[in-house]
């Protein structure tokens, strides 16, 4: 091997030494959506992590799935690991648009922008402080019109007839489950004054099960894949 040689292999494993050390200097920037409430304090809303060292690939089954116009997100919170999404997971949310039909996004993880004025209000004693853009997960299981006269019974019937839990408990837990679910479904029709509600449910530090309604509005993407 001649000299040139010798010096052409040498800078070029330099070069990759370098190359290696600089990657993993390197970071990503991925917004956090909170699966639950955030906890108290001053919140970022964004993960910094190193750079992956290798280029990954997504598969579903044999095929690569295409990620191109997907946001990534990391997950922060425990409230839907029994839905399979871990703390820490990356979701790969696509944008919603403003015409999107609501009755498509039941049974699906939805990212919505937290409302700060709203949180502070239903919760005051919480003190739960976010930091502007604000990003929350939920899986929604059903649209309620506050138009109809029968809503609170809807939300009722749905508990009987999707709901396990609720239905072995008591007649007297369930009553006060039920009354729990109304107050926050009252809020949030009273607070928004929208046609549509939307129900949404998670687990409450991953262990107890709870429902949440929301305002279109304040819809942001949905997860249309997401890490173990």
């Amino acid at each position: 091997m001649g000299f040139m040689n010798i010096i052409i292999i040498t800078l070029a494993v330099c070069a990759y030494i370098a190359l290696r050390i600089v990657a993993k200097k390197m970071t990503v920037k991925r917004k956090i959506v909170y699966a639950g409430h955030p906890s108290s304090g001053d919140i970022p809303n964004i993960d910094i992590s190193p750079l992956p060292q290798n280029d990954p690939k997504y598969t579903i089954g044999n095929d690569v799935v295409n990620m191109y116009g997907l946001e990534q997100m990391v997950v922060k919170g425990k409230s839907l690991e029994h839905f399979g999404i871990k703390d820490g997971a990356i979701v790969f949310v696509r944008k919603l648009n403003p015409d999107e039909e609501l009755n498509k996004l039941i049974g699906r993880f939805i990212v919505f922008k937290i409302d700060n004025e709203r949180t502070l209000r239903e919760y005051p004693l919480k003190n739960i402080i976010v930091a502007e853009d604000g990003l929350k997960l939920r899986k929604v299981v059903k649209l309620l019109s506050i138009e109809e006269a029968n809503v609170e019974s809807q939300i009722k019937n749905f508990l009987l007839e999707n709901d396990n839990e609720f239905v072995k408990k008591t007649d007297e837990e369930r009553e006060k489950e039920y009354e729990r679910y109304i107050k926050k479904y009252r809020f949030a029709s009273d607070y928004y004054k929208n046609t549509t509600i939307i129900m949404s449910i998670t687990y409450r530090n991953g262990l107890c099960k709870d429902y949440s309604f929301h305002s279109p509005e304040w819809l942001y993407g949905v997860v249309e894949y997401n890490t173990k």
